[in-house]
This record gives C-alpha cells, sequence and structure tokens, in this order.
C-alpha cells in the first residue's frame, strides 16, 4: 500500500513538473512578442521586431515603429491617421502620406496655399508637381501667380470662398474653376469687363452706372433701397418718396418719363445714343463706346479705342475730314471779282456849218463789262491756293461820237 502511494505520488509530481515547464515555456514566448529577442518588457516596440532598438529622436519609441523617427513624440499622436505623426506632419489634420510641398513653405501641398489666394497648392499644382501648371502661361506658375488666368480678376476673388477645403467655384458649370476661366458665367464677356462676373449678363445693363451690372446688383437705381428690400420701383431712383413705378416719373423734364429716359436726370428730349448701349449721350461717359471716355477722347462720338491722329492736330482720323492735313484746309477757294463796269457813251459831235449841214450824231454808250467767273472751289486736303476769278470788263470809256460835216455845195454859173 505505502509502495503504491509512492509511485501515485512520484506520478504527481512529475505531472506538475511538465505543466509548470509548459507553462514557463508559454510565459518566455509572451515575453518577446515580435520575437526580436528582446523581452518585451524592454522593447522599445512589441509588436515590430528590431533587435538593435534604435531610437534616434530618444523618445523611448524605436525607430522601426516610431511615426516621427526624427523628432521627439513619446505620445504618437496622429490626427490624419496617415503615416506620419503630427509633430512631423506638414498637414497634421490632412492625410498626405507623400508629404508633398511643391512651395518651401511649411505646409504640405494637401494643406498649403503658398500664394495667399485660398486655393490648395494641390489644385494649383496639378497631378504632375514636376511640371506644374501655367494656365496663362506667362513666367509664374499658377501656385505662385494672383491671377492664374491673366483676366485682370485675382484669383482669390474668383476662388469663391476662403475655405480651402472646398473646391474651387465654377459659376457656369463648364467644369473649368473661376480662377481658370476668363469668362466664368458664360456670356462672351470676359472677366476682364464684365459688370457681373458670376451672372451671364450679356447686354452688361448698368442703370445707375455703379460698375455693377443690374443682374447683380442689389440696388440697380442706386437711390440706397435695395430692390428686394422694399424700393417700390427698382428701375427709377427715388429715395424720399418711393413711388410706385406706374406713377409716371420725369426727374428732368424732358417729357420723357424716367423709366422711358435713357438720361433721367439730364433733360434730353432727342435720346441720341451715337453706342447703342442704355445710356443717352447727353450722361454717358463714353458716348462711342470705344472704352475711352469722353473727357480723353479724341472722336468723342466716333469709335477709335486706338485714337490714332496721323496729323496730330487733336482730332482723331476717325473724325477729321483732313486726317493728314494739321491745317484742315479743304474748300476754301474763293470766287474771283465780277468784270468792271462798261465804260459811258462819247458825246454827240458838233454840227457842221452850211445851208445843208447837219447836225452832229450822238455817241454810243459803251457796253456794260463782263462780270468775272467764280473762282473754282477747291476740295480735298493739303490743298492748293484757293482759287482767284478773272474779270474781264469793258472799256473805261466809249469811243466819242463821230463829228458829222455838214456839205457845202457851190453852184457855179453855167
Amino acid at each position: 500500500m505505502g509502495g503504491r502511494m509512492t509511485t501515485w505520488a512520484r506520478l504527481a509530481v512529475a505531472a506538475a513538473l511538465a505543466m509548470a515547464a509548459t507553462l514557463s515555456t508559454r510565459a518566455a514566448r509572451a515575453a518577446d512578442g515580435d520575437g526580436d529577442g528582446v523581452e518585451d518588457s524592454a522593447d522599445n516596440c512589441l509588436t515590430v521586431a528590431n533587435p538593435s532598438q534604435t531610437d534616434a529622436d530618444a523618445d523611448m519609441v524605436g525607430d522601426a515603429c516610431d511615426n516621427c523617427p526624427g523628432v521627439g513624440n513619446p505620445n504618437q499622436l496622429n490626427g490624419d491617421s496617415d503615416t506620419h505623426g503630427d509633430a512631423c506632419d506638414n498637414c497634421p489634420d490632412v492625410a498626405n502620406d507623400d508629404q508633398a510641398n511643391f512651395n518651401p513653405d511649411g505646409l504640405g501641398d494637401a494643406c498649403g496655399d503658398a500664394d495667399g489666394d485660398t486655393l490648395l497648392d494641390a489644385h494649383e499644382i496639378g497631378a504632375d508637381p514636376a511640371n506644374p501648371v501655367n494656365t496663362d502661361g506667362d513666367l509664374v506658375v499658377d501656385a505662385k501667380d494672383a491671377d492664374s488666368d491673366g483676366d485682370m480678376v485675382e484669383d482669390i476673388e474668383e476662388a469663391g470662398d476662403a475655405d480651402l477645403a472646398t473646391s474651387p467655384v465654377d459659376s457656369d458649370g463648364d467644369t473649368v474653376p473661376d480662377y481658370l476661366d476668363t469668362d466664368s458665367d458664360g456670356d462672351v464677356v470676359t472677366d476682364t469687363y464684365d459688370n457681373c462676373r458670376t451672372v451671364a449678363n450679356p447686354q452688361q445693363a448698368d442703370l445707375d452706372g455703379d460698375g455693377d451690372g443690374d443682374a447683380c446688383d442689389p440696388d440697380k437705381d442706386g437711390d440706397g433701397l435695395e430692390d428686394g428690400g422694399g424700393d417700390n420701383c427698382p428701375e427709377i431712383a427715388d429715395p424720399v418718396d418711393n413711388k410706385p413705378c406706374d406713377e409716371g416719373y420725369d426727374a428732368d423734364g424732358d417729357g420723357l418719363e424716367d423709366i422711358a429716359d435713357n438720361c433721367d436726370d439730364v433733360a434730353n428730349p432727342e435720346q441720341g445714343n451715337v453706342d447703342g448701349d442704355f445710356q443717352g449721350d447727353a450722361c454717358d461717359d463714353d458716348v462711342d463706346g470705344d472704352g475711352v471716355p469722353n473727357e480723353d477722347d479724341n472722336c468723342k462720338a466716333a469709335s477709335n479705342d486706338g485714337q490714332q491722329d496721323v496729323d496730330g492736330d487733336g482730332k482723331g482720323d476717325a473724325c477729321d475730314p483732313c486726317p493728314e492735313d494739321a491745317l484742315d484746309a479743304c474748300g476754301s477757294g474763293t470766287g474771283g471779282s465780277g468784270g468792271g463796269a462798261g465804260g459811258a457813251g462819247g458825246a454827240g459831235g458838233v454840227g457842221g456849218t452850211g445851208a445843208e449841214g447837219g447836225d452832229g450824231g450822238t455817241g454810243e454808250t459803251g457796253g456794260t463789262g463782263a462780270t468775272g467767273g467764280g473762282g473754282e472751289l477747291v476740295t480735298g486736303c493739303a490743298c492748293a491756293a484757293a482759287g482767284s476769278g478773272s474779270s474781264s470788263g469793258g472799256p473805261a470809256a466809249a469811243a466819242p461820237g463821230l463829228l458829222a460835216l455838214g456839205l457845202v455845195r457851190r453852184r457855179r454859173a453855167a
């Protein structure tokens, strides 16, 4: 009996020892989870094998598993969940594993705006950073250009808003964002000259002449009352009485109601309008619509945006009757003087003596001289000397009348 108890005791001890060995092995394995030979209690990368345990930034996180191996960040914060920790991420709030940064401004292209136009560098650079986009073909790429499309409207205005997270605005929906589109609203009027850049208005009507087209002007008659906020007649400026349009205004007293008057503040009953816009000549700062203000225009009523003036006389060639003659000496010939008056008739001759002598006859009155011809009217420019007429008058005095002599007959005796 006692012998059998000893055997059982031996078997129990052996089993216990085997179990202990198994548990010991398992414990040993658990102490080095990544199998790099460094126990977990001393391993600076528990899940990444790094037997060398290199830790360049000495933040107690091995380089093999450090999301910023060159910058100390023991907490390993990574807000955008890319492969770069916040401490070394050039866009900590926008995932950008490539860390691309075309402009060396410290911010990655995915979140940077080097030229300050509220457009992401990534949008402006394009798909190939090695060949950044240059829309207007000047010497400055879009990512550094304040006016990428060269339409004289800056990108910051055409971007749409100041939020870098939103896509650039495309007003006409043609897939070309406004900052790259020289006609943002697609009305065939380029942004450079469009008085409503984001609202199509090909006629460019501007009732109050404030530079904002009626299509986008909240107060198109310029009376200080917003069209949709209490103005009873948005077409006619009337800040005091604010009458309805149908009461018939005629502010300038020219007999035309303001609603039909192309100059409602300047009397112009004739309604002259050389350039055919919405402003009559009487109140139009550019009567001929050539883009040159009247005060600077050398042909106010003839469109000539180039202002050519060949003869330099201050009159543009478009309205100069003699564009190559500064004196404008045209049509200046004068008629010649008329012919002289006819001479007076001569006195009658004295009668002769004698029985049969007749009285002398009275001399004839001289004829009136012919009137000289008119000078030729010279036309054209760089004119010749004025024409002069010739005069061919009659003689100054007529020849005296013939002296009649009496004949005396003497009879002789047979």
